[in-house]
This record gives C-alpha cells, sequence and structure tokens, in this order.
C-alpha cells in the first residue's frame, strides 16, 4: 500500500509538470523581432567621463596599528567635487569610509558616498570596494538615483587615482535609466 501511494504521488507530479502544454501566446513563426517592444522594459544607457576633487576634510577617522602589522582607518568622512560630461553625474560627494593598509601601502577601501547633484538634480546613493596602492587607487562604485531626476536610475563608474597626476580621481563610467 505505502508503494501504491508513492508511485500514485509521483505519477500526478509527473503529469503536472510535463504533462501539460505550454501556453505560448506566441506562434512558433513569430520572431522575437515581430513582437511588440511597449511590454518589454528598455534601459537606457549613456556612457559618461570626469574628475573628482578633494574639498575638505570632514572627520579623519580613527587610526589603529594592528597586531598584525596592518593600519585599519576606519570613519573617514571627506568632501569631494565631482564634474563630469553628463550633468545627472556632477555634484558634490560626500564619502564615508574605511581602508585596511598593509605595510607597504597597498590595501583595500570600502565604504558608501552620497552625491547631491548640482542645480536640484537629485541625489545618488553609492558603495564601493577599492583598492589601495602607494600610487593611487581604483575603485568601482554603483549607485542608485533616490531622488530628482536621477530617482530610479542605476550608475557604475570606475574612480582611478594615480598620485603623481595629483590628489584626485579620474571618472568613467555608466548611467542606465528606464525609458
Amino acid at each position: 500500500m505505502k508503494r501504491f501511494r508513492v508511485l500514485f504521488f509521483a505519477t500526478c507530479a509527473l503529469l503536472i509538470f510535463f504533462g501539460c502544454t505550454e501556453n505560448n501566446p506566441i506562434e512558433p513563426d513569430v520572431t522575437k523581432n515581430d513582437q511588440p517592444t511597449e511590454a518589454l522594459e528598455k534601459r537606457c544607457r549613456t556612457n559618461f567621463t570626469g574628475t573628482c576633487n578633494f574639498v575638505r576634510d570632514i572627520d579623519p577617522g580613527t587610526t589603529t596599528v594592528l597586531p598584525n602589522g596592518k593600519t585599519l582607518i576606519r570613519g573617514i568622512k571627506s568632501e569631494w567635487y565631482d564634474e563630469a560630461s553628463d550633468p545627472r553625474v556632477t555634484g558634490t560627494t560626500i564619502w564615508h569610509f574605511s581602508m585596511l593598509l598593509n605595510e607597504d601601502g597597498t590595501g583595500k577601501s570600502w565604504g558608501t558616498a552620497e552625491l547631491i547633484v548640482d542645480d536640484n538634480g537629485g541625489k545618488w546613493k553609492m558603495w564601493f570596494r577599492g583598492k589601495v596602492t602607494p600610487e593611487g587607487g581604483v575603485a568601482p562604485v554603483y549607485g542608485v538615483g533616490v531622488d530628482g531626476d536621477v530617482r530610479g536610475s542605476f550608475a557604475k563608474w570606475k574612480y582611478t587615482m594615480i598620485l603623481a597626476n595629483g590628489f584626485f580621481y579620474t571618472t568613467k563610467g555608466k548611467i542606465f535609466q528606464r525609458r
């Protein structure tokens, strides 16, 4: 009796999952190009480049030398100004970040930021994890538009600092906005 129940339920499950035909509203000879596109949400992508210039330290954070020789700096807060080829990513940026540095000056950085777009254009909430070198650093940054003209948009930046060129970052990235 126990085997019969197992076989019965297994058969029912197979019929439910594999016995039904697919309810496909598109005829087999219709291609994807023949489908209406208004139902498909597309994203518009815009590339940009720019610079990010230091304005001022707000909080230098706390520095701790760890027993393994590394240095942990937590709670750094600073103001920078992002100027880009796209006005939607141009404005004042407040960075909150931390760094873990090796004795040779290499290490990691991570944190969040808020970019307030000029002319009441909105606000981006951003986050990153980057690499630090004695020569500068690189950080991939991701952001979500949370206010104003950028609300609902998503952006990716690549911040690159080469200290030999000065104390600023070059930026390049993409804005993805729903149409």
